[in-house]
């Protein structure tokens, strides 16, 4: 049975404690598929392989074949035949539909036994038997399995599993004589023969798969003494055990005979609904604003339809409907019945809470306003929020909500609130702890089929070019570009039966792509899930209610689906389950119309004054002024107040209900201001333009002696005219005045004159550039300024350069004037005059050869060679002279060649000629 909690009102409600008269195992029952509501299409007859000439024949209660004390021990069994019912048994009451293979006498030492629509068996945990199946039908043929695998006992009706139950322990062995047909303590005495035809028995000690057995279904088993596991068997030809064990050989009892002929043994494939191997499982999502609406969840891979029940509120054949269930909270009974495309069926059946629990109304200190108010309300801390007002507005996942109050309303809330979180490091706080994954750990993206923990993606792969806001613990780092069914995350948890829970998480694409995931719960694939949307790095969350129905555990699993066509990288983080609430509240509002009320406008005082205030109402009577310091009665409409600082004062009046309005007036207090002037005294340059600024009134008025010239705060000067300078300084709020006076003084500007030394050409470069009348200069351009003295300065420009002063006397007035000194290109290299003769003879005349004023030249060299161009003379210094020798020897009388070089302003200079030596 399944039990729902909720909390109504704030109370939880537990469940009631029922007591259990029954045996475990028809408690069992309860939760195994009682009634299936589909039938397949039979498929086409198959002759069975099996000769139909050698079957065991059972014609009346009492009948069968006894092999002896078959025991099998452990917790691995299979047990299968073939049968064609002919007559029902006697007892269909309580003991199935026809003993098949038995080796029993009663629910506590059942080592195993094979009724025609269930198996049974006995362990060291207990007795257990699978859900009785729907009947099948006489006269056709079934092949009949029962396996125990140590953890589940299962029902097969051709290849096909139609019951299972869990169940685990060793099998009880017991001293019952096998038998075939009939029931093993004492045949005929319950009357469970099965009346009709049996064939190929066979007994083993290991659980043989649904493939194993769909393999030999109606085929006999090929070299059966080489059989891994087979204990007997028998094809009625006679009653020799087939796998070779002579110990296994049968022997007839009442009225049964073998050799029959079966003409009823044409194999039909299958008769009845199967039950599959596949789990189901289903979630759901309630509308947060309208409780009722519901919409289901369930896979649909390798299903061909699905077929929903809903008790009372109708059937759907949908994959996702949406149910409405009404406004009443109720628990729902709902069966999911699948068919899959083998045509085999899976059914789950639970029982939800649908609909909202009634928390406490949301208090407010009044819940009659003015009309016009601006309402905030807060919800308690909850994990979503739907608000409705009856006036229609709504605000969907807001914690908060504001209204505007211009009607009396009921403001009402549905909230999602959640218990502890059963998923220990779901927010992966600890790490890669208490989860298990198929990917590879590696602190290293960029490889498919390996994650991390962390909270720096680009850390991890350097090819995420997007920033993800980190959380305060870390997050996993997926990068999931592996095949499709890969386990990303699994956690396994204990939980209670007959439960709602909300299972959830937050997850970001990190590189371009959609990752697909597909959720798991105990097996059963419930939804799959696209996430990105293109959105690199932004968070989406996922969220999926589910009922636990009978377990008691949940496997979550989180499992890759279809890879996109782009990446598959992205982050989970705040994975969780939990139990959870949703609760309904609500609030009245009453709105009453707001009475008139209107203050004076602000107003500005002066230190130490009073001033009247003022306000019109149509509720003079409830009229209140606060603050009541400063002034004179705090229930008037025309108070006086004197205040000494700035304050505001708020009057309200308030209707017969209880609607209280406000309104204010600042009263501003303006200090005694302090009247100033810039300049009281100026010295002024003839013609200098200037200010003098006053402050702290609210009018001026400036005069020169008796002469008004402005009315502005400040006075500009043109530096034409000396005198006193009077302001009168007013304010009018304080009703003060103060005259000021600034002494203002007009300075001559300095006389000057410039004087120039020379212009400049390719032999005089430098010139000097004289003031006469100034005490202090600036010159301009500075960078041909060779040297500066106090009254002059010594220029060397490189062409024809204009030079500006400003000279200053000692009261810092300055004129500016310029000159031009020009540039010539004369005395250049062509107008170097050199001799053409020279004695050294001792007469003290024409003693020595050179030229003379070439300082003017800057590489200078002449060098002189006589006439078998052997060089005797070399100089690099303008001042000096060949005197005829070379190293003290006197040289010949003769001709002799000259060259002169260097450089002047004016560009190269290079000379050449001849030269007489005469003795």
């Amino acid at each position: 049975m399944n039990y729902s909690f909720f909390i109504r009102g704030g109370i939880f409600l537990e469940p009631m404690n029922f007591i259990k008269p029954y045996p475990s195992f028809l408690l069992l029952l309860l939760f195994q598929f009682i009634i299936l509501n589909e039938i397949l299409a039979q498929t086409p007859i198959v002759p069975l392989a099996t000769d139909c000439n050698s079957w065991l024949n059972i014609k009346a209660p009492g009948g069968g074949v006894r092999i002896g004390d078959l025991d099998i021990p452990g917790n691995h069994l299979t047990v299968e035949a073939m049968i064609t019912r002919t007559a029902l048994p006697l007892d269909t009451t309580s003991h199935g539909q026809g003993d098949i293979v038995s080796k029993q006498s009663d629910p506590n030492d059942a080592n195993y036994l094979l009724r025609a629509d269930r198996a049974e068996i006995t362990t060291t945990n207990g007795y257990f038997r699978t859900a009785p199946v729907c009947k099948f039908e006489s006269n056709k043929t079934y092949h009949i399995a029962m396996v125990y695998n140590g953890n589940t006992l299962k029902f097969y009706r051709n290849g096909f599993l139609l019951s299972e139950v869990p169940c685990s322990g060793n099998m009880i062995t017991n001293n019952w004589i096998t038998t075939i047909g009939e029931y093993a303590w004492q045949p005929g005495y319950y009357g469970t023969a099965l009346i009709g035809y049996i064939n190929e028995v066979r007994i083993w000690d290991v659980a043989r798969t649904q493939d194993e057995l769909r393999t030999y279904l109606n085929n006999p088993l090929p070299s059966p003494t080489t059989q891994t596991g087979l204990k007997a068997y028998y094809q009625f030809d006679d009653l020799q055990n087939k796998q070779g064990n002579a110990s296994w050989n049968g022997s007839i009892v009442g009225d049964a005979a073998i050799n029959a002929t079966n003409p009823l043994c044409s194999f039909v494939q299958d008769s009845c609904t199967v039950i599959c191997d596949e789990k189901i499982d289903f979630g759901f999502r309630q509308s947060l604003c309208n409780p009722s609406l519901v919409s289901f969840i369930t896979d649909n891979v390798g299903i061909e339809k699905v077929r929903w029940d809903f008790g009372t509120a109708g059937i759907s054949d949908s994959f996702t409907p949406t149910i409405d269930f009404g406004n009443t909270l109720q628990n729902i009974p709902i069966r999911l019945t699948s068919t899959f495309s083998d045509g085999c069926l899976a059914q789950v059946e639970k029982s939800i809470l649908i609909g909202s629990g009634d928390g406490s109304p949301l208090q407010l200190l009044d819940t009659t306003v003015c009309k016009g108010v601006e309402l905030k309300f807060t919800a308690p801390e909850s994990i979503s929020y739907c608000w409705n007002s009856s006036t229609g507005s709504t605000g969907l996942g807001l914690r908060e909500q504001t209204i505007i109050a211009d009607a009396s309303q009921q403001i009402f809330i549905n909230r999602i609130e959640l218990g502890d979180n059963l998923i220990v490091n779901g927010d992966f706080q600890s790490g890669n702890e208490l989860f298990s994954s198929d990917y590879l750990f590696s602190p290293t993206g960029g490889v498919p089929g390996n994650y991390t923990i962390g909270n720096n993606p680009k850390a991890w792969d350097g090819q995420i070019n997007c920033d993800l806001p980190a959380p305060a613990s870390g997050m996993m780092l997926v990068n999931g570009e592996m095949i499709t069914g890969t386990t990303i995350w699994k956690y396994t948890k204990t939980i209670s039966t007959g439960t709602d829970y909300i299972f959830g998480f937050s997850i970001s694409n990190l590189k371009t792509g959609n990752p697909r995931i597909h959720v798991y719960i105990n097996g059963a694939k419930i939804d799959q899930v696209e996430f990105g949307n293109g959105a690199l790095c932004t968070w989406q969350e996922y969220q999926l209610f589910w009922n636990s129905g009978s377990s008691d555990q949940i496997e979550i699993k989180l499992v890759t689906g279809l890879l996109p066509t782009g990446s598959n990288v992205f982050a989970l983080d705040n994975i969780m389950l939990s139990e959870y609430n949703l609760f309904s509240e609500y609030i009245h509002v009453n709105v009453d119309e707001a009475p008139f009320i209107n203050a004076i406008s602000d107003v500005e005082i002066c230190s130490g004054q009073k001033k009247l205030l003022s306000v019109e109402t149509d509720a003079p009577a409830s009229i209140q002024w606060y603050p009541d310091t400063n002034i004179s009665n705090s229930n008037s409409l025309t108070p006086e107040v004197s205040p000494g600082v700035t304050t505001t004062y708020y009057v309200s009046t308030e209707s017969a209900p209880g609607c209280k309005v406000i309104d204010s007036v600042q009263v501003s207090v303006k200090p005694i201001p302090e009247f100033t002037l810039s300049e009281s005294e100026i010295d002024l340059c003839e013609g200098m333009e200037t200010t003098i600024r006053a402050t702290g009134g609210t009018t001026y008025e400036w005069y020169n002696a008796a002469d008004f010239i402005s009315d502005n705060a400040v006075l500009s000067l043109d530096g034409t005219e000396s005198g006193i300078f009077k302001v009168i300084i007013k304010d009018e709020l304080c009703n003060i005045s103060d005259t000021l006076t600034s002494i203002v003084t007009i300075k001559p500007l300095p006389q000057i004159s410039i004087e120039k030394s020379n212009d400049i050409d390719c032999k005089q470069t430098v010139a000097t550039l004289e003031v006469i009348g100034a005490a202090r200069l600036e010159w301009l351009p500075e960078s041909s300024i060779i040297e500066t003295g106090i009254n002059y300065i010594r220029v060397a420009p490189g062409g024809s350069t204009m030079y500006y002063v400003k000279a200053f006397d000692t009261n810092g007035c300055y004129v500016t004037d310029s000159t031009l000194v020009n540039f010539s290109a004369i005395n250049g290299g062509e107008d170097i005059k050199m001799p053409n003769a020279f004695s050294p003879n001792g007469d003290n005349k024409n003693e020595c050869y050179g030229a003379s004023n070439l300082d003017f030249l800057s590489g200078y060299q002449l060098v002189i060679w006589n006439r078998w161009g052997q060089q005797v003379y070399n100089s690099q210094k303008p001042g000096e002279c060949w005197n005829g020798t070379l190293k003290g020897i006197r040289q010949p009388a003769g001709t002799y060649v000259y060259q002169l070089k260097g450089s002047s302003a004016c560009g190269i200079v290079n000379k050449k000629g001849t030269i007489e030596l005469i003795r």
